[in-house]
């Protein structure tokens, strides 16, 4: 089908909406690791967490993209509209089936269990309570109903078994629906704007953001985004401040000991984000063709690194200082997570930017620990060669606009000896 799907790229605050919701490009390895990190401490508790949170945001979206597509009016065309949407952002097809007492959704390729399978991991359990909250946005969103009317299980699932994923659809109607947060859409963004980028080396930063913006980064015929050696997704924002978040706020409440490993463990979701993606992005064609013919020396790659990050979505990035091998301080403007966490949660006295903080550490790791200017096999067994290293890079928010900061602060330096607190 046809749709107009309602866009909008701030370039100023580093951010894309489609239908008044934040999205940020993201790889099958972060996705696969911070669901692992959540399903791992929250146990079956984590499987309606990802749902709702997927049904909060996808139900928002959906209502909006309609709003854009008047003439989408029957049951089954606005669903067909929700499959598009499903594609386009790299989740995977959805071939539905139903009506508004509920029905039955194929996905051949979704997203979470494409990933796990791409990474030669096979599940026990169903892979995809992302997908089940999304199909159950698009049923209520259809039947003009609230979101959380539906409720959608995974009764296949390739991770577990192969095949297709498969899931069930049922109308629990005004008794069991399930109450939903409105999504905060683009959460509180900052006053304070990124400034122009200062020295970036021999890299032109501002050309390098405008060429990756220009690419067609959408699903393919199966509903994937297969690029730079990884399965892309332009994933909502919000559904990971969300589960992320709320994650952390449940396990304060109920086991306040586990909150600081909890909070690493997120962070180093933030490091194989790093090392997956920016790690394909160096060895890629693109990066070949556009990139790697400014870069002299490894603070060009640094810088030429840093300026894909800014097509990402994930709010600005300015390098402020910049000691090979030594040390990074990046300051961040507008970054999705403190956005949202702001919207979401209020203000806090720790700092909210896990990914952020994994990818400052992580680029600095690829570059003066490893080595990515020698295109090595980004495999399991040189992440491990990287972060096995005592004096490895990690990092620390100094400053976070969820506690009050007018920007946030990543400083990466080497490890010694103890680690550094978030």
């Amino acid at each position: 089908m046809s749709a107009r799907m309602p866009t909008e790229s701030r370039a100023a605050q580093g951010s894309f909406l489609l239908g008044g919701e934040p999205l940020v490009f993201h790889c099958h390895h972060y996705n696969v690791a911070l669901q692992n990190t959540i399903e791992e401490c929250l146990g079956q508790e984590s499987d309606a967490l990802q749902r709702d949170a997927a049904t909060e945001v996808a139900a928002a979206q959906l209502l909006a993209v309609l709003a854009e597509n008047p003439a989408c009016q029957g049951f089954a065309e606005r669903l067909q509209l929700a499959a598009e949407l499903s594609r386009l952002l790299g989740f995977g097809v959805l071939q539905i089936e139903g009506d508004a007492e509920g029905g039955r959704v194929r996905a051949p390729r979704a997203h979470y269990a494409q990933g796990y399978r791409a990474k030669g991991i096979q599940r026990t359990k169903p892979a995809c309570a992302f997908h089940a909250g999304f199909v159950a946005a698009a049923f209520a969103v259809a039947a003009g109903q609230p979101a959380g009317t539906y409720v959608a299980e995974e009764v296949a699932c390739r991770a577990v078994q192969g095949g297709t994923c498969e899931f069930v659809v049922t109308n629990a109607g005004p008794r069991g629906r399930r109450p939903i947060p409105a999504s905060v859409g683009e959460g509180r963004v900052p006053t304070v704007l990124a400034p122009p980028f200062g020295a970036t080396g021999h890299i032109d930063s501002p050309g390098i953001i405008q060429a990756l913006g220009s690419l067609p980064l959408a699903g393919n015929e199966e509903g994937l985004i297969p690029a730079f050696g990884v399965y892309l997704t332009r994933h909502y924002a919000n559904y990971y401040n969300r589960i992320s978040y709320e994650f952390e706020r449940r396990l304060a409440a109920t086991h306040p000991a586990l909150l600081a490993p909890a909070r690493m463990a997120l962070i180093e979701a933030g490091h194989i984000c790093a090392f997956h993606t920016f790690g394909g992005i160096g060895v890629s064609a693109e990066w070949d063709g556009l990139i790697r013919p400014q870069c002299r020396d490894r603070a060009d790659w640094f810088h030429g690194l840093v300026a894909c990050v800014n097509a990402l979505g994930w709010g600005c990035w300015r390098t402020v200082e910049l000691v090979p091998n030594e040390l990074a301080v990046v300051d961040v403007y507008g970054s999705y997570e403190s956005n949202g966490r702001l919207a979401m949660y209020g203000e806090t006295t720790a700092g909210s930017c896990f990914l952020h903080n994994g990818g400052v550490a992580g680029l600095m790791n690829l570059l003066w620990v490893g080595d990515l200017t020698q295109r090595p096999t980004l495999d399991a067994n040189y992440y491990a060669s990287i972060y096995g290293q005592p004096d490895a890079f990690v990092a620390e928010e100094v400053r976070c606009r969820s506690k009050g900061d007018d920007r946030c602060t990543i400083v990466a330096r080497r490890q010694r000896g103890e680690l550094l607190t978030f």
